[in-house]
């Protein structure tokens, strides 16, 4: 039996979910190849929010006829389609799962509106005409991203320097913590726990070398994945508090997610500890950190940064806080 054209056209719309995860992965290649030439750019409105936007029409016009008018196709295809697509970017392709977490309320947001928006559409046109003036804009629309997104870099990414500040109470001397920030002995697998920084792809703190004592003295923090930070110390009051520039510096075994910190869109800048001693006894550790954004979403990147970056915070200042309880009670015997 051959197939008449309403089925092969019934049998295309079947398969446009994806389709549209294709035409993301194109895009995503086309931009990440773009992004290093310097006339597109992975972190842009282009790529966030346009991207999205075109799988709703995408996937809702050319919907099967049983789906076509339903609520429920209109909100969860296009979301399921940008949520296999992001799989995909992580699982084989290195994307970070960090990024996909922080972008995903955007394009799963972004995706469900203009599908629901598409639905809304074809509900109201009915007649091939419309039908022809729908697909015309389809097609528009998948070229849009690449549109938009040289207009975008015409206006530069502003640079935000933020702080993050967490502490911790521990019960030993000042003295006793301060050996335990300024040089940090190999965190062993049984020291390491779960954490939200590290399912999130962020690599785990494995020790930190003190080369030189004073201000303009050096340290280095190594992390899992190769991630080298070079540590320039600032202020130096022993037993009380600690300061240090940071620049991470990325070697030949540096995994290839990992070299976006340090790069054009976030920095890990400076860090410091603080020590003071309390009425009740033991000390209070405060951790001090900096770091930049540079994107044209910088007030919301901070929202995810500032949560990941007390995570981490959280978990060196734990780090320490069993080392030096232990080598109080140690001492103490």
């Amino acid at each position: 039996m051959i197939p008449t054209q309403n089925h092969l056209k019934q049998n295309l719309n079947a398969i446009m979910p994806l389709f549209a995860v294709a035409y993301s992965l194109s895009v995503y290649l086309l931009f990440q190849q773009g992004d290093r030439q310097g006339y597109l750019d992975m972190l842009s409105v282009g790529f966030i929010c346009v991207l999205p936007f075109v799988v709703g029409p995408l996937v809702v016009w050319f919907a099967p006829s049983r789906y076509r008018g339903s609520v429920a196709y209109a909100l969860l295809a296009p979301s399921g389609a940008v949520l296999l697509f992001a799989a995909i970017t992580a699982v084989f392709l290195g994307e970070l799962w960090v990024c996909i977490v922080m972008a995903s309320p955007i394009v799963l947001g972004l995706a469900a509106i203009s599908g629901l928006a598409t639905n809304a559409i074809r509900r109201r046109w009915r007649d091939d005409h419309n039908d022809t003036t729908m697909n015309a804009i389809v097609l528009f629309l998948l070229a849009s991203p690449f549109a938009f997104t040289p207009l975008e870099l015409k206006w530069e990414a502003p640079t935000a320097v933020y702080h993050v500040t967490t502490q911790i109470h521990i019960n030993a001397t000042p003295d006793e913590v301060w050996q335990q920030i300024i040089r940090v002995p190999r965190i062993t697998p049984a020291e390491q726990r779960p954490s939200l920084f590290h399912l999130l792809g962020v690599p785990q703190p494995l020790e930190a070398q003190l080369v030189s004592e004073g201000v303009g003295g050096q340290r280095y923090g190594l992390f899992a994945g190769g991630l080298l930070f070079d540590e320039r110390i600032t202020a130096w009051e022993p037993g009380r508090h600690i300061a240090f520039n940071i620049t991470p510096r990325h070697t030949a075994n540096t995994q290839l997610p990992l070299r976006q910190i340090g790069g054009d869109v976030y920095d890990i800048r400076s860090a410091a500890y603080t020590i003071e001693s309390v009425p009740e006894g033991g000390v209070m550790l405060y951790l001090e950190g900096g770091y930049s954004l540079t994107s044209h979403f910088n007030g919301y990147g901070r929202l995810w940064m500032d949560l990941i970056m007390r995570d981490f915070q959280n978990y060196v200042l734990q780090t320490v806080q069993q080392r030096a309880e232990a080598a109080t009670s140690a001492n103490q015997r």
